[in-house]
């Protein structure tokens, strides 16, 4: 009479026939049940290291990936930043070279511009003021200023 171990597994109990080698995983399985049992066992469980490590790995690149990204985009934050405190510091020179109404004016030309563009042009580079740029500015400021005084 043969008896089957109880228990999960496809291969368990099943026994071997005389001259025939079991293979599991491409391992040759010894003879005897219980070592054929530790074995399988064995295999499997380098199996899901080996799993589990590659999982990790994976999980590693993506992290390192993502640091990547976060690192260009303080960069860019930094950028963006400098930026704008440049920017900040040229509109508090026009206020106090030209005043308040000056800055107004000025806002007010760049959102009329900002209205009408379309999603090209937002594209397209655009032109640094300079201080040639800020002294045509302030003559078509007091030259506008002129016209509404009349």
């Amino acid at each position: 009479m043969n008896m089957k171990p109880s228990g999960k597994g496809k291969s368990r109990g099943k026994a071997v026939a005389k001259g025939k080698v079991s293979i599991y995983n491409g391992v040759a399985l010894p003879k005897d049940a219980t070592q054929r049992r530790r074995m399988r066992n064995k295999l499997s469980a380098q199996v899901h290291r080996k799993r589990k490590q590659e999982a990790l790995d994976s999980a590693k690149q993506e992290v390192e990936g993502c640091d990547e990204v976060t690192n260009k985009l303080k960069v860019q934050l930094n950028d963006t930043r400098s930026k704008i405190t440049s920017l900040q510091s040229i509109m508090d020179a026009i206020k106090l070279e030209f005043g308040d109404q000056t800055v107004q004016h000025i806002l007010q030309q760049c959102n009329l511009q900002v209205r009408s563009m379309t999603a090209s042009d937002i594209d397209k580079p655009t032109r640094s003021v300079t201080s040639d740029s800020d002294t045509n500015i302030s003559s078509s400021i007091s030259s506008s200023s002129d016209e509404e005084s009349l």
